[in-house]
C-alpha cells in the first residue's frame, strides 16, 4: 500500500515504521505481532511506559481492559489450559509497580495514591 499522494510504501507492508506500532497485540491469541511473545512483551512494557510516563492511573486503566479481554479470549480459545486470572494479572499489571522513571530516565515523584 502506497501513502496517499507520496507513491512511497507505508510501514505497515514493508515492515517498518516504529517500534511501537510493531509491538500491538495479536488478538484473540494475545501474542505480540512482532516477536510472539506472550503481549505485554518487554518493547511493549518500554513503550507503554513511555507514552504513560506522566499518567500512571490511565495505563493501569488500559492494561486493566486488556486483560480483562484476554481473559475473555483466551478462555474461549483454550478453555483447559488458559492462565488463570492471577497469572494474567501478573502478566499485564505486574510490571506496573517497577516503572519509577520516565522515558529519559528521571524518577517519577511519588504522589498520593501512587501506590498502583
Amino acid at each position: 500500500m502506497t501513502e496517499e499522494g507520496t507513491g512511497k510504501e507505508t510501514g505497515e507492508e514493508t515492515g517498518g515504521g516504529s517500534d511501537e506500532l510493531r509491538h500491538l497485540p495479536l488478538r484473540p491469541l494475545w501474542l505480540c505481532r512482532h516477536d510472539g511473545q506472550p503481549w505485554p512483551c518487554g518493547a511493549a512494557r518500554a513503550n507503554l511506559s513511555r507514552e504513560y510516563a506522566h499518567d500512571r492511573l490511565a495505563l493501569c486503566v488500559y492494561l486493566g481492559l486488556s486483560l480483562a479481554e484476554a481473559y475473555l479470549d483466551l478462555t474461549r480459545l483454550h478453555p483447559d489450559t488458559a492462565p488463570g486470572p492471577g497469572a494474567l494479572t501478573d502478566r499485564f499489571l505486574g510490571w506496573v509497580r517497577s516503572v519509577r522513571s520516565t522515558a529519559i530516565g528521571r524518577d517519577l515523584p511519588e504522589a498520593p495514591g501512587s501506590d498502583l
